[in-house]
Parts: structure tokens; sequence; C-alpha cells
């Protein structure tokens, strides 16, 4: 054993030569040997460290068997993932908030603007319209961001969704003018386009592309001067 054990699990360097290693991991070494263990598939396990003053804790275990001298040796890694088990704790409870106080809401504004979509157009104005749709758009986009900051496994795994199909690269910019206004009028900053084709179709993910124009949009408009 090394230093870092001995600070890990609370002994001197006295007191462990010569005893099982059950003193620091009881559990698994009370059903199985560490030569058993290390001939299994799993090698990285979680498991319980026991301290020296009886206290328990969440332990990863990593072995290794190697034959020197035709003799079996191990090599255990142990790790102490106390404040990794409370970060995820306290990932899941952020997960659980974010997910009833933005999702509920969202899911509300997002059933309002479809009964207004839907059920009141001949009442309202082509500029309502215009600005409905607009909000509709966002919120869905909104819903898809969230979901995106929900799934941390996924985020820190690298592996992102995306769903490609056939659209048109200056429509999604004209919407993403139309989305963002809102918060140029509120930094009095003007967006407008330039010289553009009629068309200029692709394959791509409408909503992260949207997601995309808006991220350099709200950037610009932020460092701006007014005017």
């Amino acid at each position: 054993f090394n230093p870092a054990l001995l600070t890990m699990f609370g002994y001197n360097a006295t007191e462990l030569p010569g005893q099982s290693a059950e003193v620091l991991i009881p559990v698994i070494l009370s059903e199985h040997s560490v030569l058993e263990y290390a001939g299994s598939q799993t090698k990285d396990i979680r498991h319980e460290g026991r301290r020296r003053n009886g206290e328990f804790f969440p332990l990863e275990i990593s072995a290794s068997r190697m034959t020197i001298d035709n003799r079996p040796h191990l090599t255990v890694v142990l790790n102490d993932i106390s404040e990794r088990r409370q970060m995820e704790r306290m990932k899941n409870e952020f997960i659980s908030t974010v997910s009833h106080e933005l999702r509920t809401p969202l899911t509300s504004i997002r059933g309002a603007l479809g009964l207004l979509l839907g059920k009141a157009q001949e009442g309202i104005s082509p500029k309502a319209r215009q600005l409905l749709e607009t909000a509709s758009r966002n919120s869905e986009r909104l819903t898809l961001l969230i979901n995106d900051i929900l799934d941390l496994e996924r985020i820190e795994s690298g592996r992102m969704e995306f769903n490609f199909a056939a659209m048109d690269l200056v429509q999604a910019a004209r919407q993403a003018i139309a989305s963002n206004e809102g918060y140029a009028d509120r930094h009095q900053v003007g967006l407008r386009l330039g010289a553009l084709p009629e068309s200029a179709p692709v394959q791509g993910d409408e909503l992260r592309l949207a997601q995309v124009f808006a991220n350099l949009l709200t950037n610009a408009l932020r460092y701006t001067p007014e005017g």
C-alpha cells in the first residue's frame, strides 16, 4: 500500500501489513477472494470501503492481475468517490428542480400559443399572428434547449442528436431576424439581412441552426453600441 491509502483509510504504516484486505473493503472480500475479483469481467466497480474509525464510504475499485515468478499478484487501485457521489446527488436535484420549474410553465405557454394560433386566426392581425408564430417557434426551441440541459449524461459523453432534413437557409435566416427583433429593440440596435439569394437549400437541423443563429445574434446585440 502507498501513503495515499493510509490517508484515505486513516491507518498508520505499522497497522496494515499482514492483515486481510477485508479490513478495507469488507463487503466484496467477504464473498470473493481478491484473485476471483480480478479474474471477473468487471474490473471497475463501486463498493464501500471502511475507514479505521468504522465509517463506510463509497469506493471505486480497479484490479488487474499479473503473474510474477509463477505466483499470482494484483495491482489494486482504490478511489474515494464520496465527493463524486455528492456531486451526482446535487446534479439529480438540479435536474428535478429545473424540470419542474421550467418545463411546467413552458408547456402552458406553448399550449396557450397553440390555441391562439389555431382557434383565433380570424381576429388576429397579420402582425400579431407573426409575433405569435415567432413566440411559438421560440418556445419549441427553448423546450429543446431545456431537454439538452437536463440530459447531462448525453452532454458529458459528447453525444448530440440531430434531425437532418431539407430546409432553406435563407428562410432560416429571416426567421432568426424575426425571432430576435424584440431583443434588438430592447438594446436599440437594428437587424437587417444583406444581399441574399432567393433560396439556399441545405440539409440541416432547423431547430439546432435556429439556436446557433440566436447565439450569434444575441451576442452581437449585447456588445453593439445603441443606434
